[in-house]
């Protein structure tokens, strides 16, 4: 099984991911269960209810088989930080694996084929983890095959034991580790000067794109050759006497392999350091963003703003997010619901691939290290829970699924009021062409291009769900004034995303009608006015919304 499945539908110009913890879910099950739980024993009801909140892909973190002495590390981690956490409640580090086979607490690899049909049949892809830069000191490779290790010596073991150990055999290794942190101490560094490494860690991924439908790439930047030159070619000659030499780029000639044979198996990329750029033109088809969310973080609204402003082929490749398992939770990252409405417009209406990690959904704050399984309790928290099914709910709409992203050309809204800088603004146009919805038809009876029901928040019978909208963020604590312009992109088609004038409009009134998805704001404006001159905001402090356009 190796292709997506036939029942999956086709995945979208801008999906939209769930990213669940395979060590958390199984564990909370088990305690339900009042048994040792596997991914079988996932509810059906669960992913039912993933696939109706709209989401295209489902990856499971942590899946694959860890070592005891990962385990070991992460007893000895947690007792100096926690040391009331009782040991059944640690587990191993995800990202220091013994092997890629499903591990045996979760059911092998026969429990994820099951889970990866029936999400399937629910028109969803499963992507999982690949960790390419390092692995678990007890994989056998260390023992079988010790040239894939980067090698030490007696001299750096001496004057760096945070970054080299000495194996079980004598031999000293390197532990795994980016140019700017000490090594991790559960892993072994791989060498990816070594062309046979190279070869059977495209091997893994070949046999990983059988088991699943996509893989998302432990910090993949650490393998390119310019970074691991930067991080290993002064240790190497350390430790060996040579030079590291020409060795081509693992990604390409991967990324192609494996396409060759599952054309539409997914490559996301966990990237920092400005190279998302440099990991696209590599093959991959999705990048980590994180300069955006560092901009929202540090409530940058000019600076996200510009980022936003970046080619479209580009921007359309990056995963944008407010949280994952590295990060804070959004809730408490940002503690005021306009602030966090303001940053989940901003971020998840911006084209490229929306990111949601478990526990997201409910409004959890508190952040939980990854070799923990147990969450604690937390009081509910409504208005995040509620801003973000409304946030999905725009999200499954086909304009911004299927259709054009067009940056809003903003300006100021008086004479020496540069507060629009901090507006971040733009548009998407629904996929053409549109089936008519005659006026008599409920809107509760529409689905989307997957065949889901939709409900069109703005309750005008006959109006179809795949309008225009305009997303609109004041990202910043301070009012700002500005006018946006409408492209001609929206304005010459709007007439026809309507069936009929609903029966209480009349010639006088506007011709464009702005509807709120966020919030109770409703603005008429005559479609000369608003593509000439713009449509007038003054808006309030983290004021943010999305605005369904109507032709009226």
């Amino acid at each position: 099984m190796s292709a997506p499945s036939a029942s999956i539908r086709p995945l979208p110009k801008h999906p939209t991911l769930f990213q669940v913890s395979a060590r958390i879910i199984t564990f909370e099950l088990g305690h339900v269960l009042k048994r040792k739980a596997t991914l079988e024993d996932i509810p059906d009801e669960y992913l039912d209810r993933i696939s109706a909140l709209g989401f295209d892909i489902f990856y499971l973190l942590g899946v694959w088989s860890t070592g005891q002495r990962s385990l070991e590390e992460a007893r000895k981690h947690m007792k100096k930080i926690s040391p009331q956490t009782p040991q059944d409640h640690v587990c191993s580090s995800p990202f220091s694996v013994t092997g890629y086979d499903v591990h045996s607490d979760f059911g092998g690899n026969e429990a994820l084929k099951t889970l990866r049909m029936r999400l399937g049949k629910r028109g969803m892809r499963l992507l999982v983890d690949f960790i390419p830069n390092h692995i678990a000191h007890d994989h056998p490779w260390v023992q079988d095959s010790p040239h894939f290790i980067f090698p030490g010596n007696d001299h750096l073991l001496h004057t760096q034991p945070q970054n080299f150990f000495k194996g079980h055999h004598g031999k000293i290794f390197a532990h795994g580790k980016d140019p700017y942190f000490d090594g991790w101490q559960d892993t072994c560094q791989l060498n990816y000067a070594e062309e046979a490494l190279r070869r059977q860690q495209t091997e893994v991924l070949e046999k990983i794109s059988t088991m699943a439908d996509g893989v998302r790439c432990d910090m993949a930047m650490l393998v390119t050759t310019d970074i691991f030159r930067k991080t290993w070619g002064g240790l190497y000659h350390q430790a060996t006497g040579r030079d590291l030499g020409h060795f081509e780029e693992f990604w390409p000639k991967a990324i192609k392999s494996v396409k060759s044979k599952n054309p539409e198996f997914i490559f996301m990329a966990e990237v920092y350091w400005d190279m998302e750029f440099h990991l696209q033109k590599q093959g991959f088809d999705y990048c980590y963003d994180k300069r955006l969310f560092d901009r929202l973080k540090l409530r940058e609204g000019n600076e996200a703003r510009m980022h936003l402003h970046a080619d479209l082929g580009y921007q359309s490749k990056l995963v944008r997010f407010l949280e994952n398992h590295d990060e804070d939770r959004s809730a408490d990252t940002f503690k005021h619901i306009n602030e966090h409405r303001a940053a989940a417009v901003a971020c998840f209406t911006s084209p490229g691939c929306r990111f949601f990690y478990d526990g997201q959904l409910e409004g959890r704050k508190f952040h939980l290290e990854m070799q923990r399984v147990v969450r604690p309790p937390e009081a509910p928290n409504p208005e995040a829970s509620g801003l973000y099914m409304s946030i999905l709910d725009i999200l499954r709409r086909p304009a911004i699924r299927n259709g054009d992203w067009i940056k809003a050309e903003v300006y100021a809204g008086g004479e020496g009021n540069d507060s629009w800088h901090n507006v971040i603004a733009h548009f998407w146009a629904p996929p053409l062409p549109l089936k008519a919805v005659p006026e008599t038809t409920a809107t509760t009876e529409l689905t989307d291009e997957s065949g889901r029901p939709i409900i069109d928040p703005a309750g005008f019978r006959g109006v179809y769900y795949a309008c225009p909208l305009l997303c609109v963020s004041n990202f910043s604590g301070h009012e700002a004034v500005c006018h946006v312009k409408f492209p001609g992109q929206v304005t010459d088609k709007l007439p026809s995303y309507l069936a009929t004038v609903p029966p209480h409009k009349t010639r006088d009134q506007p011709e464009v009608l702005l509807h709120g998805l966020l919030g109770i704001e409703n603005y008429g404006r005559r479609i000369g006015e608003a593509q000439h001159k713009g449509v007038w905001f003054k808006l309030h402090p983290w004021q943010a919304n999305v605005f369904a356009l109507y032709a009226v």
